[in-house]
């Protein structure tokens, strides 16, 4: 048992793919536009109500909102930046 069988422990999962969505969100939106708006747009999902209310919640949504960022992110990099390149796209 690595783990407990505790409520923090099973929202612990939801915050960190909370927190790391913020982070690739703001990685995004520095590869796309510039540091400011990058930091502007990390701010206001931060501090979005339901952002917070599903970053607490004992449920996949903030894991699905990580995989979705990561994804476009991905996609970005695929399609605008190295489309003609057959290097690794993944570069975060």
């Amino acid at each position: 048992n690595i783990f407990e069988n505790t409520e923090i422990y099973t929202r612990s999962f939801s915050l960190i793919f909370s927190i790391a969505s913020i982070a690739l969100t703001y990685k995004l939106a520095q590869k796309i536009f510039n540091k400011k708006t990058a930091l502007a747009s990390s701010l206001l999902m931060s501090v979005s109500g339901i952002h917070i209310f599903l970053g607490t919640e004992a449920r996949t949504y903030s894991l699905l909102c990580f995989l979705s960022v990561l994804s476009f992110s991905l996609f970005f990099d695929i399609y605008y930046k190295q489309k003609n390149s057959k290097q690794n796209c993944i570069s975060l």
